[in-house]
This record gives C-alpha cells, sequence and structure tokens, in this order.
C-alpha cells in the first residue's frame, strides 16, 4: 500500500510493466495506491527507482486481497453492493470500477448475493483501445 504524493503517483505511472492496480478510499479519508508485485524483487526495484529517481519514498505493507476483478457490469453502484467486510471497492489506474476479494468465497458470494453483478479477472479490453 502506498501513500499517494504528486512524485510517487508520477513515478509509479511512469512505469509500463507495474501499472498501478487501483486506488482503494480508507475509513480515515486517505487514498492509497495499490501497486501489485510479482515478489519481493519486483517491489525492491520499485521502491529503489521510485526513491532515486522521483524523490518518493515507499512503503510495503501486506494486504488481505488475493484477487481483483474489474466490474464489467453491476445492477446498482459499487457502495450499494452487497459484499463482505473484507471486500475493498476501488478504480484502476485508467478510473474503471475494481473489487478487491480476500479468497474466492468472496468472489463467488458476490456474485450470488448482488444478481446481473458481472466481473472480469482482466482488465476489459475497451481500455485498451487508442493506446499505442
Amino acid at each position: 500500500m502506498l501513500a499517494p504524493c504528486p512524485e510517487m503517483s508520477a513515478g509509479v505511472r511512469g512505469f509500463s510493466t507495474v501499472p498501478p492496480l487501483g486506488l482503494v478510499g480508507s475509513p480515515d479519508g486517505v487514498v492509497v495506491v495499490v501497486v501489485g508485485v510479482v515478489g519481493v524483487l519486483q517491489f525492491d526495484v520499485l521502491a529503489y527507482r521510485l526513491k532515486n529517481e522521483y524523490g518518493a519514498e515507499l512503503i510495503m505493507d501486506s494486504l488481505p486481497w488475493r484477487f481483483v476483478r474489474w466490474v464489467v457490469d453491476s445492477p446498482k453502484p459499487l457502495d450499494a453492493l452487497n459484499l463482505t467486510s473484507t471486500t475493498a471497492r476501488g478504480t484502476d489506474a485508467r478510473g474503471k470500477p475494481v473489487l478487491f476479494f480476500e479468497n474466492e468465497w468472496s468472489i463467488r458470494l458476490a456474485m450470488e448475493r448482488n444478481p446481473g453483478l458481472a466481473l472480469d479477472e482482466i482488465e476489459p479490453m475497451d481500455a485498451f483501445e487508442g493506446r499505442t
């Protein structure tokens, strides 16, 4: 979890291989940027480059979520969905709505409790239109 600052935001967005997975609001009103990395080495490289190239310090904080799902269709606004208490709502780097789940059971429960909810494991392809 990363506390947002202009330098960090510019730095993370500058890494095409490690885009922010999402922005999540916390109960105290602070918005955090979530970056998914594959292993400690990738995080260490990201932290080193952010500090040395952008002057941004970051702190690693383990998060309870193991699964991210993009909301393709929803019968109601995200904040009105019937989800588990450990599921977090957010947006990805392109402003698309995402849900962060702790386990597969939470995903199944969200689908059962919210008929018409459509989720995708990968960012919807329409987000890639116009990219070079």
